[in-house]
């Protein structure tokens, strides 16, 4: 009963039959349905198929003709002129004629289908036909290697011959789709193919009775070889190219849409040449915080085939409350263009009422960087501090490396810090620590690697993994090598706040997971944000031979942490136990070229034996404090007059503390001016003494 919708739909009958009927589709007319069989055998050449006739109410076989030659039937049955066509894996197009009021075959006869070489030329393609002439797809010499014999057969049905054949890279597998939309104007009809081979083209051959050679070719190269074959039309690119097994289906505004293995539907069609409000929205006119209103609007989009399209439903708009410099409303529409106007969105102005194509943006290509790598364990680890050097915060992300595959996994962040675990992808991210191996997909077994004594694929890195998966793709002329990460990676994406105040723990991260039952973790790490980096090696390389020191006794205003990560503090020495003489790094430098102070705190810094600054107390709110001691030629030498101090705040902010320098080179004013480069404002005041005999000059 088709009024009720949960009924168990069961079966009026069934016909069983050898080999069974494997992509074989059926074609029905009156009482009776007509379908190809599998031969029911291995390979190409031993087994013979059957067109069968069953009475479509009974299930009941009204003839039964077994094919003359071996092979499976695996395309459907098309009829053309009271006529049936199809075509077999033994290589073979057939023309069947019928009686329809009793379903008898009264007449076979076959038509033997060519690639130019010994190999079958099977076909699967159901077979498309008009005005006399029928289109199938022929495999090659090689189902799966390219340019090896596959082709479009073009088959003349009145001289029962092949008027001529249109080379492919890949075997055209499906049905071909005919457009007869320009035959009043040029007397042609167009059809369409996909090869089944990677990237898997769309080809067009135009054709009409008479012609005996293909009229639309190029020329494609591979391995140093040319080939002359098949126009092609559209061709998926990266990822998205892949093997197609697919008629093309065309709508009535000549857009083609398609699905290949990659697992993406596909819309090919005329491209957009502008787009119009027809028909403005009911209001046009708006007060400051109001909203746009489309109500009433129409937008229609016109394409260069002549086609016009109404997209009012399909375009967006911004939904922000307007203000006094919204002129003019944008109404956009996306993902529309071509390969020769790639255009990502069209944008048009409700006063101007059309609009003008806008370029494409390159897309970034460039790979993220992980910041670190961890692995958990089912113990706790010991607890690390990592650094992010952005003052301005951002996003640090740390790869997690596993021999496992965890049930569950989780990211615990504390303080400032959020974070959230996101998917590893090699091509996005710049690999730390993980190792890749190519593999055969096919059989599962690692790929062969002539720079390794045991002769296989694996431990390498990302890049070396795909370059090596492209190189024998290309010699075997094959798609199934690929690159798998040897380890489980997942990424932790974590934010990082802004902090140009002080160096303190943003906050703390942890990685837990299970595994059937057992419980792993990371330890609770630190991220610790600093508010200067420089690009400048001097002061590294003046505080490791004692001429810049930090007078601050107990050193608690100056983050330790770099200094004891890249050993710029000076370094003492504990020498309580003889045999155990330890290291300590007393902490002086934040980064290769600043001193940072905490808010609220002293700083005095004494460079080599001329200068000394003190700042009695950081203000609360400064952005950090850098004194850059850089010289012109490499050499930190107080006696060489290129020698250049500057005492800046981080970001260029202005000075918001009071600090005093005392320099004790023989220099004037103007010169200790120029050295310092001070800049300054209205509301500062900077006051020089100069110290001459014991007695003090401002």
């Amino acid at each position: 009963d088709p009024s009720i919708t949960d009924e168990s739909k069961i079966a009026t009958w069934r016909h069983i039959q050898k080999g069974g009927f494997y992509w074989a589709g059926a074609y029905i007319e009156g009482d009776y349905l007509y379908i190809g069989t599998d031969d029911g055998e291995e390979g190409y050449q031993t087994g013979f198929a059957h067109l069968l006739s069953i009475n479509k109410h009974t299930g009941e076989v009204a003839d039964d003709v077994t094919m003359p030659n071996p092979g499976d039937i695996r395309s459907s049955i098309d009829m053309s002129d009271g006529k049936l066509y199809f075509t077999s894996k033994g290589g073979y197009f057939y023309e069947a004629e019928y009686n329809p009021k009793n379903g008898d075959i009264v007449n076979l006869r076959f038509l033997s289908l060519e690639n130019g070489s010994n190999g079958v030329p099977m076909s699967t393609s159901t077979p498309t036909v008009y005005n006399g002439r029928a289109y199938v797809g022929v495999s090659g010499k090689g189902q799966f290697s390219p340019y090896s014999g596959h082709n479009i057969a073009v088959i003349d049905i009145p001289s029962w011959s092949i008027a001529y054949s249109v080379p492919t890279q890949g075997y055209p597998q499906t049905t071909g789709t005919l457009t007869t939309y320009y035959e009043e104007s040029d007397g042609y009809v167009y059809v369409y193919f996909f090869d089944n081979y990677t990237p898997g083209k769309l080809r067009i051959i135009a054709d009409k009775p008479g012609v005996t050679e293909p009229i639309m070719t190029i020329e494609e190269t591979t391995n140093g070889k040319t080939y002359t074959v098949g126009a092609s039309i559209f061709e998926p690119t990266g990822s998205l190219a892949q093997y197609c097994i697919c008629t093309p289906i065309i709508d009535e505004d000549g857009t083609l849409y398609f699905k290949n293995d990659s697992a993406y539907l596909f819309a090919v069609g005329s491209a957009v040449e502008y787009i119009e409000v027809t028909k403005n929205p009911d209001k046009m006119k708006y007060e400051p915080g109001e909203t746009f209103d489309p109500k009433g609007m129409k937008v229609t989009a016109y394409y260069m085939n002549g086609t016009e399209r109404d997209i009012t439903d399909y375009v967006t708009y911004s939904t922000e409350p307007l203000t006094e410099a919204d002129e003019n409303f944008m109404i956009v529409y996306e993902n529309v263009g071509s390969d020769e106007k790639p255009y990502d969105t069209i944008e048009l102005s409700i006063n101007d009422g059309f609009v003008h194509l806008v370029p494409e943006k390159e897309p970034t290509k460039t790979k993220i960087r992980l910041n670190d790598t961890i692995k958990l364990d089912n113990t706790i680890d010991t607890p690390e501090t990592f650094f992010a050097d952005k003052p301005a915060g951002g996003v640090f992300y740390v790869g997690i490396l596993s021999d496992i595959e965890y049930d569950k996994l989780e990211l615990h962040t504390t303080g400032y810090l959020k974070g959230q675990l996101i998917d590893f992808d090699p091509e996005k991210y710049r690999s730390i620590g993980e190792t890749y191996c190519v593999y055969n997909k096919m059989t599962g077994e690692l790929a062969p690697n002539e720079s390794r004594l045991d002769g296989l694929a694996r431990s390498m890195t990302y890049d070396k993994a795909a370059k090596l998966a492209e190189k024998l793709n290309d010699e075997n002329r094959v798609t199934y090598y690929e690159v798998k990460c040897e380890q489980f990676v997942y990424v932790a994406k974590i934010t990082v706040p802004e902090n140009y105040g002080v160096a303190y723990n943003s906050g703390t991260y942890k990685i837990t997971a299970e595994k059937d039952g057992t419980k792993y973790a990371s330890a609770e790490n630190k991220i610790v944000t600093d508010v200067s980096i420089f690009e400048y090696e001097y002061l590294k390389w003046a505080t490791a031979n004692d001429i810049v020191e930090v007078l601050d006794e107990d050193a608690r205003g100056y983050s330790s942490y770099l200094s004891s990560k890249y050993g710029y503090g000076k370094p003492e020495y504990d020498y309580t136990f003889a045999e155990n003489i330890i290291r300590k790094e007393k902490p002086t430098v934040v980064s290769t070229t600043a001193f940072r102070a905490v808010a609220g705190k002293k700083m005095v810094l004494s460079c080599g034996e001329g200068v000394k600054i003190t700042i009695p107390e950081i203000a609360k709110g400064q952005k950090g404090v850098n004194f850059i001691y850089k010289n012109t030629v490499g050499e930190l030498d107080s006696d060489k007059k290129t020698t250049v101090y500057s005492l800046t705040f981080f970001g260029k902010q202005p000075i918001n503390s009071d600090f005093v320098i005392e320099w004790k080179l023989g220099v004037n004013a103007f010169q200790l001016r120029e050295s310092f480069k001070i800049k300054v404002e209205e509301e500062d005041i900077i006051t020089y003494y100069i110290l001459k005999d014991g007695k003090y000059f401002d």
